[in-house]
């Protein structure tokens, strides 16, 4: 989608570069255009076509897998529920109501929503990546080493650093959002004895303190996905000073350098936004 726009950028800052590509110039002679300006709006045309053709492609096959993951959702919650419907009565004496009716109404539609998705989005996303590095690796391998080293750092001390803040806000949300359904279970259920025995003032404090950890986790972790893409942002700026470097320590050619950095940078352009995906998709999992 990116590659086939920069052939037209490049023919409206030199148009003589239709005469210099086989390929444009053997469409410009085969549809007979009379000048390049007429041969730009042909490819924007082209182009416009092509991407809502994409786009099109891309909203069915999300609706499908959208709706295949919730359809699991439904399936693993009422297989859940029936589950429970089978146990001898000693179970729900021994086990939570609340907790019991979370496990069921809202586990398996997190299930799809934090693993199965976000799963599906890393799988895509590497593989975009794989493709986008193997291109790099084979254009200059010794700037594209450059890249590792001085990304993989960052990379790591990110992952050890948000691991563990992303476990700790995953203990925090699965006991407190257990504790608001079994206080919301337990006042609807007793409001009546509450009522009789005056304990409506007791349960809205503790209540209160259990939505406040589970609020807090919640913007916590939003928190940590919208300042993620920061860093790899910051790791792309550091890389192309780190390439600019490595290549003047081993005496590349400056018009060389300039080549590989432009593809480094149309190459970020399209990793960064993939990175980042996978960065909150990761996130989503743990």
């Amino acid at each position: 989608g990116l590659i086939i726009i920069f052939p037209v950028i490049n023919i409206l800052i030199e148009p003589e570069s239709v005469q210099n590509n086989k390929y444009l110039l053997a469409i410009f002679q085969y549809f007979n255009f009379k000048d390049t300006v007429s041969f730009v709006l042909f490819l924007l045309c082209v182009i416009t076509a092509f991407f809502i053709f994409k786009n099109s492609v891309i909203y069915f096959s999300s609706r499908i897998q959208t709706k295949i993951a919730f359809d699991l959702a439904g399936k693993l919650a009422y297989n859940k529920y029936g589950s429970y419907l089978s146990m001898p009565y000693h179970f729900y004496t021994e086990n939570n109501t609340a907790v019991l009716l979370r496990n069921f109404t809202q586990i398996p539609f997190e299930l799809i929503t934090y693993v199965v998705l976000p799963f599906i989005v890393i799988a895509n996303e590497v593989f975009i990546l794989t493709i986008i590095v193997l291109l790099m690796s084979f254009f200059d391998p010794v700037l594209f080493v450059a890249i590792l080293v001085f990304s993989l750092p960052f990379i790591l001390i990110y992952s050890s650093v948000f691991r563990k803040k992303l476990r700790e806000i995953s203990n925090k949300r699965d006991s407190e959002s257990s504790n608001i359904y079994k206080l919301g279970v337990q006042s609807m259920e007793g409001f009546r004895e509450m009522t009789v025995f005056n304990k409506l003032d007791y349960f809205k404090p503790v209540f209160k303190r259990s939505l406040d950890n589970f609020t807090k986790t919640y913007s916590d972790f939003y928190f940590l996905n919208q300042f993620s893409p920061k860093i790899v942002e910051t790791v792309a700026v550091i890389c192309i000073a780190g390439i600019f470097t490595t290549g003047y320590f081993f005496g590349k050619d400056i018009q060389a350098l300039g080549q590989f950095l432009i593809v480094f940078s149309l190459a970020a352009f399209r990793m960064i936004p993939s990175m980042n995906k996978i960065i909150l998709s990761g996130n989503y999992i743990k």
